[in-house]
Formats: C-alpha cells, sequence, structure tokens
C-alpha cells in the first residue's frame, strides 16, 4: 500500500513540472503494477490501456504530415487498411536498418514515393497517429500497385497494393 500511496503523491507532485501526462501514467502505472504483484497471490493485473496510448514512435508534427500527405497520395482511393498498410511501410522502413534513419530521407529516396506536396488530410493524419502507437502490420516494406514487387517476399494484398516484406512470410491473398 506503500507505494500506492506514494503512486499518487507523485503524480500531485509532478503536476506543476515540465512532465508529459502519458510520462506521469506510465510511471504510476509501473508503481502501482508492481504494488499488485507484491501484496497478491493471484495473478497480477497489468493495466496495459495507459502503456497502448503512449507512441512507439516519437515524430514531430511536420514528419505525421509528411507521412500522411505520401499515404493520400499513394492510398487515397484505397481501403481504411491500405492506408494504414502505406503508413506502415513509411514507419517500418524508419525502423529497419537497410534505410534511411529519418522520415524525410525515408520519403525523399529516389523512386519510392509519389508525390507528397497535396493537401493534408486530417482522417489520414489521425491514421498515422495511430499507427505510431500500434502498427497494424511491422513487416510490409515495400508496396506497388497490381503486383508485387521484385524486391523482398510477397506479403499480402490490400485492394490494388501488393506488399512485401524482406523476410519469408505466407502470402495473403484475401
Amino acid at each position: 500500500m506503500t507505494k500506492l500511496l506514494t503512486a499518487i503523491i507523485f503524480l500531485i507532485a509532478v503536476a506543476a513540472t515540465n512532465m508529459q501526462t502519458e510520462e506521469i501514467e506510465l510511471v504510476a502505472n509501473k508503481v502501482i503494477v508492481e504494488e499488485v504483484e507484491q501484496t497478491s497471490s493471484s495473478p497480477p493485473y497489468y493495466d496495459i490501456s495507459l502503456l497502448e496510448r503512449i507512441p512507439e514512435l516519437e515524430l514531430t508534427e511536420e514528419e505525421m504530415k509528411l507521412i500522411a500527405m505520401v499515404a493520400f497520395n499513394e492510398a487515397g482511393n484505397q481501403s481504411e487498411l491500405g492506408k494504414r498498410l502505406v503508413i506502415d511501410t513509411i514507419l517500418n522502413r524508419l525502423e529497419h536498418s537497410a534505410f534511411p534513419d529519418s522520415i524525410s530521407k525515408v520519403i525523399h529516396q529516389p523512386n519510392q514515393f509519389s508525390d507528397h506536396t497535396s493537401k493534408l488530410h486530417d482522417d489520414i493524419l489521425d491514421l498515422v497517429e495511430d499507427e505510431c502507437m500500434k502498427r497494424t502490420n511491422e513487416d510490409v516494406i515495400f508496396f506497388q500497385r497490381y503486383n508485387y514487387s521484385s524486391f523482398g517476399e510477397p506479403l499480402l494484398i490490400e485492394g490494388a497494393h501488393f506488399f512485401n516484406s524482406l523476410e519469408d512470410k505466407e502470402v495473403n491473398d484475401e
């Protein structure tokens, strides 16, 4: 119980600081989980709802807008899943050692993505924010229209886009 009270006092103490709300919730959640583990004979209860709201990637607003514009130009006429997979392609490349280490460099690689100077669409920006928190697909690295790329391994088809990974994956042609 002492740790739980400490967590509550901690929350009150940092409320006036520059610490982000998500950071405060994560610290408090960690302390509460430790308290439950120590005081309960039943399996520990993990409230992962707080953890799911904390972005996996911290991108600037400009980077998120750039991804959203590319996703619209590449998949504006595709399903929401198709748009998410295009977003995931960019984010997965960012985290893969074979690709550049910035959103701008990933997007501006020659012959990789179409024009990205379109009007910003808030609904697609929302999808970018969602995918930064939890990816729909962590394997997509390449995509193109109407057939699989010669790069990587065929992964799945969504709408008119054929997605590839860098690893052997079972093809899902649903």
